[in-house]
């Protein structure tokens, strides 16, 4: 199997062609700052992955953290086995406990390795499924509900059908923008208003009563799941979970509760428990699939038919027969990686910040 060898960081700056992204709590990010990831192994074969937190204040995981946390593991895992990846995640938790953001790159970039190394099936089943089906969701920053509501018809041309309005602000003027967007929307086009945890309960009932006649899906209206529950029930709305949705008991939970007709979770156990042959799944958004079950997951890859590589052979039949129940696509998660060179040396070389429009410098480890 290959082994490591080196692993680098890579950061680029990604501005935003709009100049900025705002959503609740009068959050907002101008530049997305992304730290690129390359595994090196001994036979040659190389893989990437990317990490790239939306701001630092918006879940538990910030850029710097994510290079920072790359120059503490990687001089670690220099010599592991880049496939196999059971042992990869035991060994980066002895070495750096918590922190999965940091790690996430590192898992990226070794499933790259895996698919281009001689045991692999190579790129084609993974890239040719996911190009034809892709249907992307565009964000709609959050502003006044005109402005808003303009938007949509420059993302219609640019190809978008699924649009992801940010709302959890004022709730008078959440009620404006979620009618204002859906009064836009054509046959065959489906909205999410996605609050981002921003409405105490009592608002989101408020909000999801104003527009109950609106064809909308309702995401992540409170920030404790069982806030959340309570307006689920209240409501015939498709409804979203994404940020309580944080581990796999939740998710359980939520399933059971028929807290949500859609789920977003980040345990990479969900994601490659259900070994089937074919190649990966499409991105789903909100019924985008072919056979249009209500998915949905925010240009989140659905890769319950991805070949789930040796290693995680035994942890299948854990969960196969739990997640066969649920309906919900992959999340993105975040990448990072770092390392390279002899254990206990770290060697940074390289610009360190710069532009996207700029070859980014490298941290190696």
């Amino acid at each position: 199997m290959p082994r490591i060898t080196r692993i680098q960081a890579f950061q680029v700056d990604l501005p935003l062609h709009e100049g900025s992204y705002k959503w609740s709590g009068g959050k907002s990010v101008e530049v997305f700052d992304s730290t690129i990831v390359r595994v090196e192994t001994d036979e040659g074969v190389t893989g990437h992955g990317e990490v790239c937190p939306l701001g630092p204040f918006y879940l538990p995981a910030y850029a710097g953290g994510v290079r920072s946390g790359l120059a503490e593991l990687g001089p670690h895992l220099i010599g592991a086995e880049a496939t196999h990846l059971d042992v990869l995640h035991r060994q980066m938790e002895r070495k750096l406990k918590g922190h999965p953001y940091v790690k996430t790159g590192i898992d990226i970039a070794c499933w790259e390795s895996w698919a281009r190394s001689a045991d692999g099936p190579g790129l084609r089943p993974f890239l040719g499924p996911l190009r034809r089906r892709l249907r992307a969701y565009r964000a709609i920053s959050q502003e006044d509900p005109d402005t808003m509501a303009s938007r949509v018809a420059g993302f219609r041309a640019e190809g978008y059908r699924r649009f992801q309005l940010k709302v959890g602000g004022d709730p008078d003027v959440d009620i404006e923008r979620i009618r204002a967007v859906a009064a836009e929307m054509e046959p065959g086009e489906r909205l999410v208003a996605d609050a981002n945890t921003g409405w105490v309960q009592h608002e989101a009932a408020r909000v999801v009563s104003a527009v109950q006649d609106v064809d909308v899906y309702i995401e992540q209206p409170c920030l404790s799941y069982e806030e959340c529950l309570a307006i689920r029930r209240r409501i015939s709305h498709p409804f979203v979970l994404d940020e309580s949705i944080d581990g796999m008991d939740v998710l359980m939970r939520g399933h059971a509760d028929g807290a949500m007709d859609v789920g977003q979770h980040q345990d990479q156990q969900v994601r490659w428990s259900d070994p089937r042959p074919a190649g990966p799944g499409p991105v789903c958004q909100a019924g985008d699939r072919d056979d249009d079950r209500g998915q949905l997951g925010r240009g989140h890859h659905d890769r319950r038919d991805r070949p789930p590589g040796p290693q995680h052979a035994d942890r299948t039949a854990v969960h196969r027969h739990r997640l066969q129940q649920l309906r919900h696509g992959e999340h993105r998660r975040g990448s990072s990686t770092a390392q390279g060179r002899p254990p206990g040396r770290l060697d940074r070389t390289g610009p360190g910040r710069r532009s996207a429009s700029r070859r980014a410098g490298a941290n190696r480890y």
